[in-house]
C-alpha cells in the first residue's frame, strides 16, 4: 500500500500494489484526487525513502518506458 499526500498541491491518494505470483504482472489499484485534468505519468522507485530529493529512493522501475494515465 502507498499513501500519497501533498499539502502544497492538495494531491491525495491510496494505491495498492498486488502480485499473485513471482512472475505474474503487478496490478495497481486505488484512487488519486487533486490532479488536474489531462495526461499524467507515474514512476516507481526501488525504495520508499524520499529523503534528499528522492535520491535515497534509488532508481526508477519502468522497463518499457510506457506508463501514463488519463484523468478526466
Amino acid at each position: 500500500m502507498v499513501h500519497l499526500e501533498d499539502p502544497m498541491t492538495g494531491l491525495k491518494g491510496l494505491l495498492e500494489f498486488k502480485q499473485e505470483r513471482h512472475n505474474s504482472p503487478v496490478m495497481i489499484t486505488g484512487e488519486i484526487s487533486g490532479l488536474s485534468p489531462g495526461l499524467h505519468g507515474m514512476h516507481i522507485h526501488e525504495k520508499g525513502d524520499l529523503r534528499n530529493g528522492c535520491k535515497a529512493a534509488a532508481g526508477h522501475f519502468n522497463p518499457y518506458s510506457v506508463f501514463s494515465i488519463q484523468v478526466e
